[in-house]
């Protein structure tokens, strides 16, 4: 794996398939940030390649890190074309208040891990997870992530934990919604350097 050094603060890391042309099928995204710095809400610029037109296939799998995203000060967050804009502003609005408590020192903030539906379950997000796991241990940081209900568990399995929820009606923007929760969950910085042997 490698990691470009442009912007030292914005990692992004990719797992293609290698029996399938190096297709990408899993991508993460992390910020270390400042502690009250990055109030402000979550940056959502884009990896190189969109994992929902990706293409499928199994096999082997690698990592590797594709040139660094824009830099931590990138504009406000800006819903993506196919999002409700509505819930989204909600969301971020809701959410700004519970991250300022959460985030008051250095901190590496997980802001995008997506996978193929084709290739979740299969390994390359607890891959993707690990990463950013073994560098938050490797400089001794806290790690934050806000969580699906779907990767709850992977995340409380590897060491998170719950220290907020934000629960959204999403009745108030479709007939028949339910309430969303988002679990805000966090990892204690873990020792620090790792010996290399």
């Amino acid at each position: 794996m490698q990691r470009e050094s442009r912007y030292p603060d914005v990692h992004i890391y990719c797992v293609v398939d290698t029996s399938n042309q190096n297709k990408l099928i899993a991508f993460a995204k992390w910020v270390v940030i400042e502690g009250q710095t990055a109030n402000a809400g979550k940056e959502r610029d884009p990896p190189n390649q969109n994992p929902s037109t990706a293409g499928e296939g199994t096999g082997s799998m690698s990592m590797t890190s594709p040139a660094a995203s824009s830099p931590p000060s990138s504009p406000p967050p800006v819903p993506p074309s196919d999002t409700n804009g509505a819930l989204f502003n909600h969301f971020i609005t809701a959410v700004t208040p519970l991250r300022s408590r959460h985030w008051t020192q250095k901190t590496l903030i997980l802001d995008d891990l997506c996978v193929l539906p084709s290739h979740q379950w299969r390994g390359a997000g607890t891959l993707l997870l690990r990463t950013l796991i073994d560098c938050a241990d490797e400089q001794n940081l806290p790690c934050y992530i806000e969580s699906t209900p779907v990767a709850y568990d992977m995340y409380i399995h590897q060491g998170f934990r719950r220290v907020d929820t934000l629960d959204i009606d999403l009745g108030r923007w479709r007939q028949g919604g339910t309430v969303y929760r988002t679990s805000l969950l966090y990892r204690d910085a873990k020792g620090g350097s790792k010996s290399k042997s």
